[in-house]
């Protein structure tokens, strides 16, 4: 994925006669309308870890698991965590590249589970799209959309997907992320209000997990995690 990206999101034609709305992102994590950069906006994922509270005790866990399964080695949870960054991207990098350029990558066997047990049968409209929650000033990218495929309507229904590279274990102890759940629900809220022609539906994450083994897909619960982005937003502002 690149460090700098600017978009011209499509969006329904306004009173302006405007059809797009230009947005940027950095490798900060900041993002920006038009090509104004004095006036940054924080990420969705930024305002997303205030509702990290009950993961402390989680990741001590983890990290105390991980150092006993290698011999006491204390920088292992750390070279784990970034292992598990790369395979994410690589992921993520994978999908966006067959959405946009059909290329199937056949080295990925976390790619390859994927398309075959979710990708191949959607029909995909974006994907890795920038975004806005015009209410809120944050900023976010929304990793793909399509048309839901039991939908027979003459319009159609558009789904948000998230993808998510997860070990098996953690999910079958703790299942889907609060956070996550929070995170696309913004995205939702944001491409809605925008006006995009890619306003979600419905939303769904899907957990890929690491060992090749499977995907699990959970859906998202707009309107309930909407609400708690907005009390992290608040607090994120009191504390900034």
């Amino acid at each position: 994925m690149a460090i700098s990206i600017t978009q011209h999101h499509p969006i329904k034609e306004n009173v302006f006669g405007e059809k797009t709305i230009m947005l940027s992102r950095n490798g900060n994590h900041q993002y920006w309308l038009g090509n104004d950069k004095t006036m940054k906006m924080p990420s969705v994922t930024g305002i997303t870890k205030y509702a990290d509270a009950g993961s402390f005790g989680a990741g001590v866990g983890w990290a105390t698991k991980t150092i006993r399964a290698n011999d006491g080695d204390l920088n292992s949870p750390r070279g784990l965590s970034q292992q598990s960054i790369e395979t994410g991207t690589a992921l993520h990098d994978a999908i966006d590249n067959f959405i946009t350029n059909k290329t199937i990558n056949e080295d990925s066997f976390l790619f390859t589970k994927w398309l075959e047990d979710f990708g191949k049968d959607k029909t995909w409209l974006a994907s890795e799209q920038l975004l806005y929650i015009p209410e809120l000033s944050v900023g976010g990218t929304v990793d793909a959309l399509y048309f839901d495929p039991d939908d027979k309507s003459e319009n159609g229904s558009i789904v948000l997907a998230d993808w998510k590279t997860k070990e098996k274990a953690s999910f079958e102890q703790y299942g889907a992320s609060t956070k996550d759940f929070i995170q696309v629900a913004a995205y939702c809220v944001g491409l809605r209000a925008m006006q995009s022609i890619y306003s979600p539906d419905s939303a769904k994450i899907v957990y890929v997990f690491r060992d090749g083994s499977g995907i699990e897909v959970v859906d998202v619960d707009i309107e309930k995690y909407w609400e708690i982005f907005k009390a992290c937003h608040k607090l994120h502002s009191l504390l900034k």
